[in-house]
């Protein structure tokens, strides 16, 4: 019994991923038609981006037998600036394809970063595969919107056949061209170029606005005596505050971390998030955007003047919204969030927001004495709502 719910419940998680996915390339798309894709700067880890894509889609082509591979020669640690979330979008999107057209063989994505020019890392990535392949009548057609290599009433895949559409118009607004090229042994081979600024590791720092001299004279004369704290990064256990006016997402929020050594407080608006952070300290603010009686942009901004007010260090905030375009995330930047966080929710996905900015957080005693399981929890089976 135990064995056919398992099967059951497979199903409905590789369902419901499918659904996720076109649901997703139709909202995209349908963005597309009415805007343009504005790249938003922010410096980034580029082997972070390339070995989480990587790691991302791992588990889905170990489940059909097909051997994903990484290759580069882009060392730990490189900075870059750029639109670090285009950038996966894009990448991700081309590793989709290449999973669900292969069945057996292998899966390559390479990176090669070598100097595009004085300030400049030129990065070349490549994707190729050994599925189905494509032919040369069909190489420039499956880049139109709803068009696939297969066509009519039988095809053998499905999808919406806006993929590569997609993948196209992304490249293009990162300043890139997607290509299909020949290479011996693979079937389909799909690469793009793209130019990356150095992160300096020193940033400029604005001068200081009048709001912030207004501020600094304000807690100089309320209260001169506080000190500025120094940040703890890998404070054990991790402060977190959740804001949603939605309590099945708070639950399922709380549901993630719960095997991690941190202690959540609940807000379920913007007033209520900006009560809480003056009574008490917090590491990271998980912030939903669109709530009642204070939205979630107006209550960052109100955190960030308490913030600089009372001398505490910054707080991460993290929007946590479906609200996911570029004009969106750049609303919620200006506002004083951080980074963004995608409705739905994947648990990996949060903690590597985390760890982006130098949080730690650690296993319980309980998970990290737990037995290992038969086989690993699936990046489909962690979606959640």
């Amino acid at each position: 019994r135990s064995g056919d719910r398992r099967l059951l419940m497979g199903q409905l998680a590789e369902a419901a991923r499918q659904m996720e996915e076109l649901v997703g390339q139709l909202l995209d798309f349908s963005y597309l038609k009415t805007a343009a894709i504005t790249p938003v700067a922010n410096v980034f880890d580029l082997s972070d981006v390339l070995v989480q894509s990587w790691q991302h889609y791992f588990p889905r082509a170990e489940e059909k037998r097909v051997h994903l591979v990484y290759e580069g020669n882009v060392p730990e640690g490189m900075r870059a600036v750029g639109d670090w979330r285009l950038i996966t979008q894009l990448i991700e999107h081309l590793l989709s394809n290449a999973v669900k057209f292969t069945h057996v063989g292998k899966i390559v994505l390479r990176a090669e970063v070598s100097a595009g020019g004085p300030q400049t890392h030129r990065l070349l990535v490549t994707i190729k595969d050994t599925g189905v392949g494509i032919s040369p009548d069909d190489a420039q057609r499956i880049f139109n919107a709803f068009e696939q290599a297969e066509t009519g009433d039988s095809r053998t895949f499905g999808g919406a056949g806006l993929g590569l559409f997609l993948c196209r118009q992304i490249a293009s607004a990162l300043g890139s061209e997607l290509r299909i090229v020949n290479e011996s042994g693979f079937s389909s081979c799909f690469t793009f170029t793209l130019l990356l600024p150095y992160a300096h590791q020193q940033e400029a720092t604005p001068p200081p606005s009048e709001l912030d001299r207004f501020l600094e004279d304000a807690r100089n004369t309320l209260h001169p005596k506080i000190q500025v704290a120094t940040p703890v990064h890998n404070a054990v256990p991790l402060r977190i505050l959740i804001v949603d006016d939605n309590e099945v997402n708070l639950q399922i929020l709380k549901a993630m971390l719960r095997h991690y050594d941190c202690s959540v407080t609940f807000a379920r608006d913007g007033l209520e998030a900006v009560r809480e952070y003056s009574s008490a300290t917090y590491d990271v603010i998980l912030m939903d955007l669109q709530m009642p009686n204070m939205n979630g942009y107006e209550a960052t901004r109100q955190i960030r003047i308490l913030e600089r007010a009372f001398s505490r260090p910054r707080t991460l905030v993290a929007a946590v919204s479906a609200s996911c375009f570029s004009e969106d995330v750049t609303r919620a930047r200006r506002a004083g969030c951080d980074d963004h966080i995608a409705k739905p929710v994947h648990r990996g996905e949060l903690i590597k927001a985390f760890s982006r900015y130098g949080f730690a957080l650690e296993k319980t005693q309980e998970l990290a004495s737990a037995p290992v399981v038969a086989r690993p929890l699936y990046q489909n089976e962690l979606r959640t709502f």
